[in-house]
């Protein structure tokens, strides 16, 4: 189990710019601040759990930087839609519904490849 702090919701990619403000300090209310991902090891299969849904590309790169076999979407929970950096930038795929910034994408990495540490060091 690895615990991921979570940037201030983004609501630029969301709502039109005047009602940008309003929406984030909704957002700050709701949404997560800190998610858990979390790491299953059955022999040699190795399971990733996220409380995110990811895009397909976006889950390719938890599932390599966790070096697990497969992703679980909506584990522990729900903290939204995760999509590349590269496509959130240009505001296409699932990065419409993204309540984080473009590089949210980073920081779970960087989670899942500590919970792939955990696991191939048991």
């Amino acid at each position: 189990e690895v615990k991921v702090s979570l940037p201030r919701p983004q609501a630029t990619r969301l709502v039109p710019g005047p009602l940008t403000a309003i929406v984030e300090n909704a957002l700050c209310d709701h949404a997560e601040d800190l998610v858990l991902l979390h790491g299953l090891r059955l022999g040699e299969l190795r399971l990733l759990f996220v409380p995110f849904e990811p895009s397909l590309a976006a889950g390719l790169v938890l599932e390599e930087q966790a070096r697990a076999q497969r992703l679980v979407s909506l584990g522990d929970g729900y903290a939204g839609y995760v999509e590349t950096v590269e496509v959130a930038r240009t505001g296409g795929g699932e990065s419409t519904r993204q309540y984080f910034p473009a590089d949210l994408l980073t920081g779970l990495a960087d989670g899942a490849r500590l919970v792939g540490d955990g696991l191939t060091s048991k």
